[in-house]
């Protein structure tokens, strides 16, 4: 490699000694000349170097809130500020999940157990933490869902659907501070959509052994006054739960989830919540 400065008109002066020495070429202010090797060495690193990264940028994002959480100090919280283990799942985990049942759902929370007795329709328990099923308590919309009938006093996850739930929180662990003796294992409570936001849709389901469903909300309103309507209609026919049996065991599930909230003042809010669940399911006797 040489250097030398060029007159202030000269621009570019090629040589070619010999065969065996490779092109040169004198650059302008006086840059030492170089190999064809030498050059496209620091060519590549001129590129390699160069921040790509700037030609991408986008206009700045809107900063991400960090996650709440409600019913782990019934108020809303941070999450990093629980001193109880939670696990949140939200509704975008809910819609690419495919899941038609919370009890499913329900599976991928650690520390959690979902027991079924049987086919679509038989009871389904829920443990935390090793506690008995009747030490969850089950809120739906900060309501208490259990069974009053129901002479386990556990809450029944067989019929409960996930198309108009917009995010579940589980608390695990003792919370009777806050919720009563109910709570000795935790608490899992379900939120539903809400708003204006929500989306609206029609969902229809066909499949194998005579599995039907219809599926559907209407959600409205504004900051003052919002309202929602839900429904889920399915049905199969089943298969038998005893190994050797020829009965199809049938099950068929009828919700209807309404909703209607106000705010009349800033410091007021008044909620009406309805939700009817009717299933039937056949057993082998």
């Amino acid at each position: 490699m040489c250097c030398r400065p060029l007159p202030p008109t000269a621009t570019f002066r090629v040589f070619r000694a010999s065969p065996n020495n490779p092109t040169r070429v004198c650059v302008d202010y006086g840059v030492c000349v170089m190999s064809r090797q030498q050059t496209g060495r620091i060519l590549a690193a001129l590129i390699l170097s160069f921040p790509f990264g700037l030609l991408a940028e986008t206009p700045d994002e809107a900063p991400v809130l960090p996650a709440t959480v409600v019913t782990a100090t019934r108020g809303a919280t941070p999450a990093e500020q629980v001193g109880s283990s939670v696990t949140v799942i939200t509704g975008a985990q809910i819609e690419k999940s495919q899941k038609t049942d919370v009890a499913d759902l329900l599976r991928t929370v650690p520390g959690l157990d979902v027991v079924r007795s049987g086919g679509p329709g038989q009871q389904v328990s829920v443990f935390l933490r090793g506690t008995e099923s009747n030490h969850v308590l089950v809120l739906i919309d900060g309501i208490e869902a259990t069974d009053p009938s129901n002479p386990t006093n556990q809450f029944d996850f067989a019929g409960l659907a996930v198309d108009d739930i917009e995010r579940i929180e589980v608390v695990r662990g003792p919370q009777s501070t806050l919720y009563g003796s109910d709570a000795i294992g935790g608490v899992i409570q379900i939120f539903t959509r809400r708003g204006a936001g929500a989306r609206n849709r029609v969902q229809l389901e066909t499949g194998r052994y005579g599995s039907h469903a219809a599926r559907g909300g209407l959600h409205g309103g504004d900051a003052g006054l919002n309202y929602g309507l839900t429904f889920n209609l399915s049905e199969t026919d089943g298969v038998s739960a005893f190994p050797d049996g020829d009965e199809d065991d049938a099950y068929d599930n009828k919700t209807l989830a309404a909703y209607a909230s106000a705010q009349p003042t800033a410091a007021s809010t008044l909620d009406f919540t309805l939700r009817r669940v009717e299933f039937d399911s056949d057993i082998d006797a």
